[in-house]
């Protein structure tokens, strides 16, 4: 990432990255840990549980990619970059995210389905779906820093 935004400055950037990824990723786990058993008991009685799953882990994912290319853009080229790598990066991440959740599901892999305690679903699908929302999301944001390094 550092050679396509053609900065001077990786280190910065790669700190950046790591304090824009870590605490708000570190602050969801705690949200959706004590969130989890409040939906289940209560929109959980309306809603599917792999609906659940998706409603909650679709905006996670978007905060968690867009907060932390907000904080690599601030560091690289100042608030504007921020935000158009927040804006880019946050809804390719939940998009790809909801996609591959969506495919795992019509091939029958989805939270609280048939067998899903023996094998790991919600652990396989919420993997699966994390990597195809990072891969979007390391993509957006290497297009949009070649995009700026080329003006």
């Amino acid at each position: 990432m550092g050679r396509i935004a053609h900065t001077s400055a990786p280190r910065r950037m790669a700190v950046a990255g790591m304090l824009g990824f870590v605490p708000i990723t570190f602050c969801l786990g705690i949200v959706l840990v004590v969130l989890e058993p409040i939906a289940v008991t209560t929109i959980g009685a309306r809603l599917p549980l792999h609906r659940l799953f998706t409603l909650l882990f679709v905006p996670a994912t978007w905060l968690i990619a867009s907060t932390g290319s907000m904080t690599l853009g601030r560091a690289l080229g100042g608030v504007g970059l921020g935000w158009t790598l927040a804006a880019r990066t946050g809804l390719t991440a939940a998009l790809a995210f909801l996609i591959v959740n969506l495919l795992m599901e019509a091939f029958g892999w989805h939270v609280g389905g048939p067998g899903a305690a023996t094998h790991f679903t919600m652990l396989t699908v919420l993997f699966v779906s994390d990597l195809g929302a990072a891969l979007a999301a390391g993509a957006i944001i290497g297009l949009t820093l070649d995009q700026v390094a080329e003006q």
